[in-house]
């Protein structure tokens, strides 16, 4: 067992070395956990002011890449899932919904916050499709981040269009 503590990429950071020690043959199958609490939540978030003063409905306040956006809501929420080796899975008959290609680590790079996220990022991506030996143009969908910040929001998407170019 492990527990990783990277508030909101923790569960991502966790699949990912599940993802790791499956393709390893250290294990057959893992069992990924991860939860989030408003405790923790909103200290971090409130440190790092990226919570919304904004008092009404979320849609109306969570909008990230939009020019009407007001930072993060935050909340809590739990999730659970099982990995499984593909043959291990076939073997025993196993409901399959769907299969990782390819996972990376997180990666930070530089001492500007905001330089240091959009190369961390930039070299996630490319990490991952290297690991899933994917190009670019066979990616379907971009699932982003989306913090709804202004800083965060600029440095994913200038990450996002380093890799994916000015189609993405």
């Amino acid at each position: 067992g492990n527990t990783i503590t990277q508030r909101d990429a923790a569960a991502n950071m966790a699949i990912a070395e599940a993802c790791r020690i499956i393709n390893d043959g250290d294990a057959d199958a893992m069992v990924v956990g991860a939860t989030g609490t408003t405790l923790t939540t909103s200290v971090h978030e409130h440190s790092s002011s990226t919570d919304s003063d904004f008092a009404g409905p979320f849609d109306a306040v969570c909008r990230p890449f939009d020019k009407r956006r007001q930072g993060s809501v935050p909340g809590e929420g739990a999730g659970v899932i099982v990995l499984e080796e593909m043959h291990s899975a076939l073997q025993r008959g196993a409901s399959i919904y769907g299969e990782i290609l390819g996972a990376a680590s997180a990666s930070c790079v530089g001492r500007d916050r905001s330089l240091a996220c959009k190369n961390g990022l930039v070299n996630a991506m490319r990490q991952t499709l290297q690991r899933a030996d994917l190009a670019t143009e066979r990616l379907g969908h971009i699932h982003a981040h989306g913090l709804g910040t202004v800083t965060s929001d600029f440095a994913e998407a200038q990450a996002i269009r380093q890799v994916f170019g000015e189609s993405a």
